[in-house]
């Protein structure tokens, strides 16, 4: 399900172009892309210290992976309840393609360059995020806690083998790739926050349903996040900011 969403994103991507082909085109795409490739060549001590955090986190937490998923499984039927499924949903590809052909057809239709410059990052954002976690899943090839093999079963090369896709949570990863795109451009600190309870929903949700390991949703939720931010901290297509700063009314602030 995720290669296929990527591959949707990628079709997506020439009526991205199209969107924002005064700031973007095909050789901007590729210039971001190698910059996000080379992008560990270039880290310095805060970066890898993030990166060590990361890593000690997700070893921590795989300490207490079966502790956590025997609580969640020991409270079943809430697979209903709005928290789970909108979790759930939050990380699913549907959610973001949506809002990225929100955004896409706001931007080609108005001429908006506000909208298509969101366009870009969501896209970019999951994509880039996607990727690295398509990439991953196959070459640790954890087994998902469904298959009843614990936490430390690793089949590396299984990139064709769901129940052996664990680490990391796609899902995760997109629901933070979002989110932390939406949040990087709104104003309140206050729904700069809240625009990541869904996105944290989203790892409950995984975790009860039982399709990933405590640790598979921090590292997704990682990527997605890092990712996220780190795009549109550099991003290039315009000085030009949207900014959320109501909810009730909806209230855009714009800054040229």
């Amino acid at each position: 399900m995720r290669s296929k969403f990527i591959l949707v994103l990628l079709i997506f991507f020439g009526q991205a172009g199209l969107f924002a082909e005064e700031h973007y085109n095909f050789f901007q795409f590729s210039c971001d892309s190698v910059c996000y490739i080379k992008q560990p060549s270039r880290w310095e001590g805060l970066d890898w210290q993030k990166f060590a955090f990361i890593g000690a986190g997700a070893a921590v937490l795989s300490q207490f992976d079966e502790k956590v998923q025997d609580y969640f499984q020991a409270h079943p039927g809430h697979d209903h309840n709005a928290l789970i499924v909108g979790g759930r949903m939050w990380g699913d590809y549907y959610p973001t393609l949506i809002i990225f052909s929100a955004f896409g057809l706001h931007g080609w239709a108005y001429g908006d360059n506000l909208s298509k410059r969101i366009t870009i990052e969501i896209f970019q954002t999951t994509l880039y995020s996607e990727a690295l976690t398509e990439v991953l899943k196959g070459a640790v090839g954890r087994a998902r806690p469904y298959t009843g093999r614990g936490p430390f079963t690793f089949r590396p090369g299984s990139f064709f083998k769901s129940s052996y896709n664990s680490f990391p949570s796609g899902h995760s990863t997109a629901a933070f790739a979002v989110s932390s795109v939406i949040s990087k451009n709104v104003s309140s600190d206050y729904l700069k926050a809240l625009v990541y309870v869904p996105a944290v929903c989203t790892m409950v949700s995984r975790s009860y349903q039982d399709k990933h390991w405590a640790s598979d949703n921090f590292v997704g939720a990682a990527i997605g996040y890092s990712v996220g931010t780190w795009l549109v901290d550099t991003d290039r297509l315009s000085n030009m900011g949207i900014k959320l700063s109501s909810i009730y009314p909806p209230t855009i602030q714009m800054s040229f």
